[in-house]
């Protein structure tokens, strides 16, 4: 039987667009967003996380606003915990007992008994990987937890965390325009041999930055014109063609372009067309600097 939860899903939501700018929308507007693309489009994945808000102040943000949607037949609900945000910075904390409080404040702040999907956001270099994955793994024996995931994370780390306790996925970056086989085909393999989820987030980094990915290779534009797509949505098409076990996360304010991406799930390429647009994208498009995203 198999431990991943996301067997079966070919592209989630990402919520972190929803939560971390100042110009977010409002609370009100991003539940109906998230009720609607589920409604609209299918959505049977939600990823977010307590760290994403913008300060101290409102830290388990991300958790309160995808809190309707817990327990909701068919969708699963992914958080995250290991972060903590003092005065708006990013700074890992893998102090057990800090994981089992940010697991339970999660829990409270998303109305939930237990959580589908706790991942660990980010290794903290002053604990050790296997006393962090250690509380998880306590927490899962207890039902806080279903299935623990780990994110940005190396193949030794995944390989250990599959040694304490059954991961269900790696959250790691994954974008159409920095990807590199050296680094990412180990995990890839790994992954599909282990029955472990690999969510990719930032994957249209072109989004996210000033270089929009349409104006980067008219080759790439013109692939896209000729199938009918939009070039986000053969990005997307082609990064699930580097594994089976790739399931990609974007995130946007806008309703018509998530529902964009969610349409990808229902599209099929030959893998002869995959490698030709990845090919592409190595070969055509200039990387953008990478914007720090966690």
């Amino acid at each position: 039987m198999s431990n991943n939860p996301l067997a079966g899903t070919a592209i989630g939501f990402g919520t972190m667009s929803l939560c971390i700018e100042n110009d977010r929308p409002t609370e009100a507007e991003s539940i109906r967003m998230i009720e609607e693309l589920i409604d609209e489009a299918g959505l049977n994945f939600i990823d977010t996380a307590d760290a994403y808000c913008l300060n101290e102040k409102e830290f388990g943000y991300g958790d309160r606003i995808v809190s309707k949607f817990m327990g909701r037949k068919n969708v699963i609900v992914a958080t995250k915990g290991g972060f903590t945000r003092p005065e708006g910075a990013w700074k890992p904390c893998g102090n057990p007992a800090y994981l089992r409080a940010a697991c339970e404040a999660s829990l409270k702040n998303m109305g939930a008994e237990t959580i589908d999907l706790y991942q660990y956001h980010r290794p903290d270099p002053t604990v050790p990987y296997a006393d962090s994955l250690g509380e998880l793994a306590r927490l899962r024996e207890e039902g806080k937890i279903k299935h623990i995931g780990i994110s940005n994370a190396s193949l030794k780390q995944l390989t250990l965390a599959k040694e304490i306790v059954d991961v269900s996925s790696i959250q790691n970056q994954l974008s159409v325009l920095g990807y590199q086989a050296k680094w990412d085909d180990p995990i890839f393999r790994f992954c599909e041999a282990n029955d472990v989820a690999f969510i990719a987030y930032g994957p249209l980094t072109g989004h996210l930055t000033p270089y929009m990915l349409e104006t980067l290779s008219e080759r790439f534009n013109q692939a896209a014109r000729e199938r009918s797509l939009t070039p986000y949505q053969l990005a997307l098409l082609g990064l699930r063609g580097l594994s089976p076990t790739i399931i990609p996360i974007p995130g946007s304010t806008s309703k018509q372009h998530v529902l964009e991406n969610l349409s990808v799930s229902k599209i099929t390429l030959a893998q002869d067309v995959v490698s030709e647009i990845n090919a592409m994208l190595r070969e055509d498009v200039k990387k953008p600097k990478a914007k720090n995203l966690v």
